[in-house]
């Protein structure tokens, strides 16, 4: 309209009534959050735009690799012109961004429990884009007690309030200690999130020295099986 000039559009009442309100999608993540701050979580608003270094390398995913498909670890999507490395991509997982935060906090008093409900971009060729706008659930359990209990419990609570069944089988994740990793999936056998312990070496490349366990969530999954129930 300003390029055009506002003078160039003719004058004209609007046809419709209409009301604004919040996208299904939006709400649910509301509820999601509702329920992780109720389980104790303090909520954290990272920034979309990060580093290959804290996406991968960091994270014990090295180059080649493919991570953890569908959720992430294969091409990222990366910003042309870049002004600092340090925002060179768009992340395509939440977990990352809570361990930066967690790197910075290692003076605060333990436990911590940090969530977000957040976008990330997946490459996809299949996309018009190359990539997809998926919105996903992050939280980490930093305490010396973390276990994959620690992670497993809270996923439990959370998909039992929104009655979604589920279950949990082993799993292989470059950035969890073997064996104590799983993949989540729903009564159809579609993958939905993972949860684990964070191994060492990353803990380690983060610089910090507390147990972390984890999980992330698919949320657009999740908000369609909500609609099932």
């Amino acid at each position: 309209a300003i390029s055009r000039g506002y003078h160039s559009f003719a004058i004209a009442m609007p046809a419709d009534f209409t009301i604004g309100k919040l996208q299904p999608l939006t709400e649910f993540e509301d509820l999601v959050r509702d329920a992780m701050i109720g389980f104790g979580f303090e909520e954290a608003f990272c920034n979309v735009l990060t580093s290959l270094e804290q996406l991968q390398q960091r994270m014990g995913i090295g180059v080649g690799q493919q991570g953890a498909p569908p959720f992430h670890g294969g091409q990222v999507v990366r910003i042309g012109n870049i002004m600092n490395r340090n925002y060179a991509c768009l992340r395509d997982w939440i977990l990352p961004s809570l361990l930066e935060i967690a790197a910075h906090s290692l003076g605060a008093s333990y436990p911590h429990r940090l969530f977000e409900v957040g976008e990330v971009a997946v490459y996809d060729p299949s996309q018009n884009i190359g990539s997809r706008t998926e919105s996903r659930v992050g939280a980490v359990i930093a305490s010396d007690e973390a276990t994959f209990d620690s992670a497993q419990s809270v996923v439990y609570a959370l998909l039992a309030s929104l009655k979604i069944p589920f279950r949990v089988q082993p799993w292989a994740h470059p950035s969890f200690i073997e064996g104590r990793v799983g993949l989540i999936l729903d009564s159809r056998g579609a993958p939905l999130g993972f949860l684990g312990e964070l191994s060492p070496q990353v803990l380690t490349a983060w610089g910090v020295r507390t147990p972390i366990a984890a999980f992330e969530l698919g949320l657009h999954a999740l908000y369609e099986l909500d609609r099932m129930v």
